[in-house]
């Protein structure tokens, strides 16, 4: 894998990480309404 490929794989990671992560804070907020 040369180094262009690498970066376009870290990069993805990178955004799915950050998705995930908003999904998570989305959650945790509607738990706090809920409670």
């Amino acid at each position: 894998m040369d180094k262009k490929t690498l970066a376009r794989e870290l990069v993805r990671a990178r955004i799915d990480e950050l998705a995930e992560m908003k999904k998570k804070l989305k959650m945790n907020k509607n738990l706090e309404k809920i409670l």
